[in-house]
C-alpha cells in the first residue's frame, strides 16, 4: 500500500486523528478540499468523500472500495489512533457548550456506547486527566454498562442501605477476580467515612486489601482514621500485608501503638515492626507537619519503646518482637530472654518470631534454649526457626537423616561449636 494510501485508512476515524491524516495527505498531494468535507457526523459521508478524493488522486478504485467502516467498538489496526477517536468523542460528550440533544453530541453517544469493555481503560484514564467537564453521562451511564466495578459504585449510592452493601459485595466479588484500577478505587475512596456502614467499610476493604498502590493505600489510610475500633484494625491489617516505611508513620502519628482496642493496638505494633522504618522507636511529640492525620490525638505520640511500659503484656510482647525486626538490638536481646518465660506460649511465641526477623543473630539463643527445652511445640518451633534463619547449603551436614529432636538439636549444636567455637556453652 502506499503513502498516500496508508494516509487515506484514518479519514474514517473521528475528530483529531482525521485532522491528521488529511493534514499529512496534503504533504504528499495537492488537495484543494477543504477539511470540514471528511468532518461529517455520518461516516457514510465520510466514506464517500474519501472515494472520491481517491478517485481524483488517482488512486484505483478497487483500493477505496476495500475501506470499510468497522463498527467504532472493534479495534484499529493501530491502538493509538483508535485512543485518539475514543478521547475525541468523550471530549464531546462532556463538553458544556453541547446540549444533550445537539446533533454532534448525539452521534458521538451513539458512537460511545459502541464500545467494549477492554475499552474501559482508555475511558478511565480519560477521566483522571478531566478537570472540568459534564462527565454525568460517562459516569451514570456509559461506564456502567462497560464496566460491573463502575456499576456496583453507582449502586453504592443508592439510599436503601440493604442495596448499598449488595453493591458493595458485588464490588468485593469483582476485586476478587481483577485488580480495581485507580478510577475506581478513587471513586470508592470518596464514598467511605467515618458515617458509612460497617459493613460496607468491611467489603471495601476486602476489595482493596490484595493491591498496594498509592490509591489503594489511601483507602487503608481513611480506615485507619475512623471512629470505629472494628475499621482502624482493617487498616491495620492492609499495613501488615503492605509494609512500606511511611505506613509505619501513619500508625504512630494516629497513636494506634496505644489504641484503647486491644486488637486494634496489636496489630498496629506488629504492623509497624514489618514496616522498615526504626524512627518509630522513638516517641514524638504532638506538632506534626503532616496534613493527612487525624488532628490533636494526644500531646504525645508514643513509639515502640515506649509500649514496653504499657500495662496490657501482650502489648509489651508485640512491641518486642517489632523492635527486634527493626533490628533494635535492646529487643532483639530482649526477645531472646523472652524464650526462656515460664509461660509455653511466650516461649512459642518468642521462637517464631527469632525465626521471622531473619535475622543470623538469633541462631545461636535458639541453639543454646533448644538444649534444654522440653515443650513439644516449642522445640519443632525452634526447629523451624533454625531452618528459616540458614541456608538449606548451610546447614549441619546429615540433618535430614536425624528423626528425632535431640538428635537434631545436637547437630545444630555441633555444627555452630564447630563455626563458632568461642560463642557458646552448654
Amino acid at each position: 500500500m502506499t503513502g498516500v494510501q496508508t494516509c487515506a485508512l484514518p479519514i474514517y476515524s473521528s475528530g483529531p486523528t482525521r485532522r491528521l491524516a488529511f493534514q499529512q495527505l496534503r504533504r504528499r498531494r495537492v488537495i484543494r478540499d477543504a477539511f470540514s468535507a471528511f468532518d461529517s457526523l455520518q461516516p457514510e459521508e465520510r466514506q464517500r468523500a474519501v472515494a472520491e478524493l481517491g478517485t481524483r488522486l488517482d488512486v484505483p478504485l478497487s483500493f477505496s472500495d476495500r475501506f470499510a467502516v468497522e463498527s467504532f467498538g472493534s479495534r484499529r489496526t493501530s491502538d493509538t489512533l483508535f485512543v485518539r477517536d475514543v478521547e475525541s468523542l468523550l471530549k464531546v460528550v462532556t463538553a458544556a457548550a453541547h446540549s444533550p440533544g445537539a446533533p454532534r453530541r448525539a452521534e458521538a453517544v451513539s458512537r460511545l456506547m459502541q464500545l467494549q469493555s477492554a475499552d474501559v481503560p482508555i475511558i478511565e484514564e480519560f477521566l483522571l486527566k478531566q478537570t472540568a467537564g459534564d462527565t454525568g453521562f460517562v459516569y451514570r451511564e456509559l461506564l456502567p454498562r462497560l464496566s460491573p466495578a463502575h456499576a456496583a459504585l453507582n449502586e453504592m449510592e443508592h439510599p436503601d442501605l440493604q442495596q448499598k452493601r449488595r453493591a458493595a459485595r458485588q464490588l468485593r466479588d469483582v476485586a476478587a477476580r481483577m485488580s480495581l484500577s485507580r478510577l475506581v478505587v478513587r471513586r470508592l475512596l470518596l464514598q467511605l467515612d467515618s458515617r458509612q456502614d460497617t459493613l460496607i467499610w468491611h467489603d471495601a476493604m476486602t476489595a482493596v486489601m490484595p493491591d498496594a498502590t498509592d490509591d489503594h493505600a489511601q483507602v487503608a489510610l481513611r480506615a485507619l482514621n475512623d471512629e470505629r475500633a472494628d475499621i482502624r484494625f482493617l487498616g491495620c491489617e492492609y499495613v501488615l500485608r503492605h509494609p512500606h516505611p511511611p505506613f509505619a508513620n501513619w500508625l504512630q502519628q494516629l497513636g494506634l501503638f496505644g489504641d484503647s482496642d486491644q486488637r486494634v493496638r496489636l496489630a498496629a505494633i506488629k504492623a509497624a515492626g514489618r514496616c522498615g522504618n526504626p524512627s518509630v522507636l522513638e516517641d514524638r511529640g504532638a506538632n506534626s507537619d503532616s496534613s493527612d492525620t487525624r488532628p490533636n490525638i494526644a500531646n504525645r505520640q508514643p513509639g515502640l519503646r515506649s509500649v514496653l511500659t504499657h500495662s496490657d503484656a501482650a502489648s509489651r510482647i508485640a512491641a518486642i518482637i517489632s523492635r527486634a525486626h527493626l533490628g533494635d538490638r535492646q529487643g532483639m536481646q530482649e526477645l531472646s530472654r523472652q524464650s526462656w518465660n515460664p509461660e509455653p506460649r511466650v516461649r512459642l511465641e518468642a521462637v517464631r518470631a527469632m525465626g521471622e526477623t531473619e535475622s543470623t543473630w538469633f541462631i545461636e539463643p535458639l541453639i543454646r534454649r533448644g538444649w534444654t527445652e522440653r515443650h513439644v511445640d516449642v522445640r519443632r518451633a525452634i526447629l523451624n526457626s533454625l531452618n528459616q534463619l540458614t541456608l538449606p547449603g548451610k546447614r549441619p551436614p546429615d540433618l535430614i537423616d536425624e528423626n528425632g529432636y535431640d538428635a537434631k538439636i545436637k547437630k545444630w549444636l555441633e555444627w555452630w561449636e564447630t563455626s563458632h567455637p568461642t560463642h557458646i556453652t552448654r
